[in-house]
C-alpha cells in the first residue's frame, strides 16, 4: 500500500484538481520514517574525574591450631626442628658399645670417640666391661643374682636351690650337694632302673607337687584305654587291669582329695583315707612317686621303678 507525501496534501489545500495533477505525483514506497535520512546528534563529552583508590588496611587473623598437642610446646625463641632432621646423641644416647661425639652429635666406635662410659674399656673399637662385670644401668657392675646379664634382671630361686649368676646367665645351685638338679629346683634322688625310658608324664609334677591350683594335689591317675584280655593287648606303657579288662596308663593329674592324709610308708589297705600328696598306694602301702629317668624323689638307696615298662610314672622301691 502506498502513502501520500506532504506534497499531495499541499495540492489539495491549494485547490488543484487531483485528476489533473496525478501524473506529477511522485510515489514513495515503504515507510517514510524508514527512508528519511537521520542526523546523529553529537554527544557532549562529560569530564571524568579520577578518584584515588585508597588502600584499606587488612588485619591478619591467626588460624587456631585444632590438632592435639603431642609434646611440649616449642619456646617462641626456638626454631622448629624438621621431623626428618637427625637428633644429637647428646640427647638420645648411644648403644652400650659406642661412644657419643659431643661435637658432631653422632655415635661411633670408641677408637674415634673417647672415652667409653660407665667404666668400660675400648677394645677393638668397642666399649666393653671387665670380664667379671656386666653393663647395667649405664655402668659396669659385678654380676650377681640380683643383677645378671645384659637385662640386669634378678635371678629366681628354686625348690631346694639358691640362685646364682654365671657368665651372664641365671642358674640354680643345690643347697644339698647330694641332691640333683630337677626341673625348677633340686631333689633327692635314688637309682634309675634299666627299664626306665620315659620321664614323668602329665601336666603337673608329683615329686615337687607343683603345677596345680590351690586346694588340688598332683597324683597318678589311670587313663582308661581299650579293652584287653592280657598284657599283649595294651600298648607299651599301659597295664591290662584285670578288674575291668581295660588298658590303663598312669599319668600325673591335678585331683581334689580331702581324705589324702596317710603318710609315707603307712598302710593304705582297708581304709577310706588315701595317701598324702606326693604318695601313692601300692601293694597296701603309701609309696613315694618319682621320675623314672632321674629317680628324683627317691632316697639314695632306693630305685625309681616304672609302674609299667615304658610308663612315665614311677614309685620308689627297694629294688627294680
Amino acid at each position: 500500500m502506498y502513502k501520500f507525501t506532504p506534497y499531495i496534501l499541499a495540492l489539495a489545500m491549494t485547490g488543484c484538481s487531483l485528476h489533473e495533477d496525478i501524473s506529477d505525483i511522485t510515489y514513495l514506497a515503504g515507510d517514510m520514517a524508514q527512508d528519511m535520512p537521520t542526523q546523529d546528534m553529537p554527544t557532549p563529552d562529560m569530564p571524568v574525574q579520577d578518584m584515588p583508590v585508597q588502600d584499606m588496611p587488612v588485619q591478619d587473623m591467626p588460624t587456631p591450631d585444632m590438632s592435639p598437642d603431642s609434646g611440649p610446646d616449642t619456646p617462641p625463641d626456638m626454631p622448629d626442628i624438621p621431623p626428618d632432621m637427625p637428633q644429637s646423641c647428646v640427647d638420645t644416647g648411644c648403644a652400650a658399645t659406642e661412644v657419643c661425639n659431643t661435637v658432631t652429635g653422632e655415635c661411633g666406635p670408641c677408637s674415634v670417640n673417647a672415652p667409653c662410659p660407665g667404666g668400660q674399656a675400648c677394645e677393638a673399637g668397642i666399649c666393653v666391661c671387665p670380664s667379671d662385670q656386666v653393663f647395667c644401668n649405664d655402668v659396669c657392675v659385678e654380676q650377681s643374682p640380683a643383677q645378671c646379664g645384659e637385662s640386669c634382671a634378678a635371678c629366681p630361686g628354686g625348690i631346694g636351690a639358691s640362685a646364682i649368676c654365671e657368665s651372664g646367665a641365671c642358674e640354680l645351685e643345690c643347697l644339698d650337694q647330694t641332691h640333683i638338679r630337677y626341673k625348677n629346683g633340686c631333689s633327692k634322688a635314688g637309682n634309675v632302673c634299666p627299664s626306665a625310658d620315659k620321664p614323668l608324664a602329665g601336666p603337673c609334677d608329683p615329686v615337687f607337687q607343683t603345677g596345680c591350683q590351690a586346694g588340688l594335689m598332683c597324683s597318678y591317675t589311670p587313663r582308661i584305654g581299650i579293652s584287653c584280655t592280657d598284657q599283649d593287648d595294651c600298648e607299651v606303657g599301659e597295664l591290662c587291669n584285670p578288674g575291668n579288662n581295660r588298658c590303663i596308663r598312669f599319668e600325673s593329674a591335678c585331683v581334689s582329695d580331702a581324705n589324702a592324709t596317710i603318710p609315707l610308708g603307712d598302710s593304705c589297705a582297708g581304709t577310706t583315707d588315701t595317701c598324702a600328696p606326693g604318695y601313692l598306694c601300692s601293694a597296701n602301702f603309701c609309696r613315694q612317686m618319682c621320675d623314672p629317668l632321674t629317680a628324683a624323689g627317691c632316697e639314695s638307696d632306693e630305685f625309681c621303678v616304672p609302674i609299667q615298662v615304658g610308663s612315665g610314672a614311677g614309685l620308689c622301691r627297694d629294688a627294680c
